[in-house]
């Protein structure tokens, strides 16, 4: 007989837990039938209550099984609980939710104790647990809870087998509303967010006054304009609508993309006025005079490799959080380039002369109230861990030394490296070489019109140069 346990766990609730007095209780009975399902929650904020509860009333109006919700506060007795769930040959799943570092709540910690020490301590019997087929999902926190209660979502594209491999669809939704799917998708990830799906093409005329409307209006009371907008969008149409909607509203927003080779990706916060919007800078792709709409084919995407995709989702989602919950040092731009594993991160300033004219009345307004974009870094102070260097370790700095009469060689340089000596770097010259005294090896052949075409004593006095200065 064997019984399958489902562990729905956020964080790692299943280590580093210390021994706590075992209560003498029995578990309290219910009457089970064989071959049913057991659910069990472990909650603080209630989360994980919800989420057990919508798993009870799913599985049972649609399963001809027997299905018990049940505290965890009531079962007092872990081993004996587990007997009772292996007898009957039941599915059990348990939902704990964690906070601070990883602490299962109170009522599920005396369980997470019998686990872990049910498989080292040699008093517990191993052939009830040698029985259990397991599995653990991280369901997250309450932190998205908090802070994101409304969700806007826009596209009017539909899901296709060929977003598989880098989205959460699944290919039963394929051909439905990449909106809907999502949302369905969201609200029982969440159901205490308020998620607010439009099937709509934002580019076409009519369509644009509604988005703009929910923009100024659609935070959760309906009341205000929304914290931040986020583009995921694909296609330079798009950006350029909501790029135009956000400098009319003066709203702040987060634009992101990964190139049509699909090995690099950017993500850049786009303030009106304070940074340089889309308009300021036109991609590459329509400098060149490439037709954008030749470069998407049915059935596959112009970027579809789902790691660098992931990347700059990751990135797009921290700078995210950075800004709402104000911590950190919020990233203006961050180019990723796959190929090098090259990060490149800057601030672009906006255009004077964009074609953008809600971007140059930001412009004039920032001269006269600049934005200053809050941070929050914290200043730590590193304490010296050892007093003595045994092995001689050392740390030396990757940039290049300013040569002087001892070092200067014009042939080569010497970096140091951080990882093992130094590395040697050929051809590489200085544009303007010192002049050392002394040194016979000086070569000012390629500075004739510098250094070389004027004459550098550094025993000239002042009344000799300024003489000299008359003569020209």
């Amino acid at each position: 007989m064997a019984v399958d346990l489902y562990i729905f766990a956020a964080g790692t609730a299943l280590t580093g837990l210390k021994s706590s007095s075992k209560s003498q209780s029995l578990t309290k009975i219910i009457s089970q039938e064989k071959n049913g399902i057991t659910i069990v929650f472990g909650s603080v904020k209630g989360n994980s209550q919800t989420f057990a509860q919508l798993t009870y009333d799913k599985l049972s109006n649609e399963l001809n099984r027997q299905v018990i919700l049940q505290d965890l506060n009531d079962i007092t007795d872990p081993e004996e609980f587990l007997q009772i769930q292996t007898k009957n040959q039941r599915i059990l799943l348990i939902f704990i939710s964690t906070y601070e570092d990883g602490t299962p709540p109170p009522s599920a910690k005396w369980f997470v104790l019998h686990l872990q020490e049910a498989a080292t301590d040699f008093r517990v019997s191993k052939n009830e647990l040698e029985k259990l087929t397991y599995a653990i999902f991280g369901c997250g926190n309450s932190l998205y809870n908090d802070n994101f209660n409304k969700l806007l979502l826009y596209d009017y594209d539909k899901v296709e087998l060929a977003n598989m491999n880098r989205l959460f669809y699944q290919p039963h939704q394929a051909g439905l509303s990449k909106v809907e799917a999502a949302a369905d998708t969201l609200r029982f990830i969440n159901p205490d967010v308020i998620i607010e799906s439009y099937n709509m093409n934002i580019t076409k005329v009519e369509n644009f006054p509604l988005f703009m409307e929910k923009i100024r209006t659609g935070n959760k009371n309906n009341s205000g304009p929304v914290d931040l907008v986020l583009s995921c969008v694909d296609n330079f149409g798009a950006r350029m609508t909501i790029n135009t909607a956000c400098n009319e509203l003066d709203q702040t927003w987060m634009e992101s993309g990964v190139s049509e080779n699909a090995v690099s990706g950017h993500i850049q916060l786009i303030v009106p006025g304070k940074t340089a919007c889309f308009a300021c800078a036109p991609p590459l792709i329509l400098a060149s005079n490439i037709d954008e709409s030749t470069l998407k084919r049915e059935g596959v995407c112009a970027a579809s490799l789902p790691t660098t995709m992931g990347i700059v989702a990751g990135f797009l989602v921290q700078n995210t959080l950075k800004y709402l919950l104000k911590f950190g040092r919020v990233s203006n731009y961050i180019g990723y380039n796959a190929l090098d594993d090259y990060f490149l991160i800057l601030t672009l300033k906006p255009n004077e002369d964009c074609d953008d004219s809600y971007c140059r009345k930001r412009q004039l307004e920032q001269q006269l109230n600049p934005i200053v974009i809050e941070e929050n870094l914290q200043q730590t102070t590193t304490e010296v861990v050892h007093d003595s260097n045994e092995w001689g370790i050392e740390l030396v700095s990757d940039s290049v030394d300013v040569p002087n009469e001892n070092t200067i060689d014009r042939n080569r340089i010497q970096l140091a490296s951080s990882s093992n000596g130094t590395v040697s770097l050929d051809q590489v010259k200085y544009q303007y070489v010192p002049k050392i005294k002394g040194d016979p090896q000086v070569d000012t052949s390629d500075n004739e019109t510098s250094a070389a075409s004027t004459t550098r004593d550094d025993d000239i006095s002042l009344e000799d140069l300024m003489a000299k200065m008359k003569e020209m």
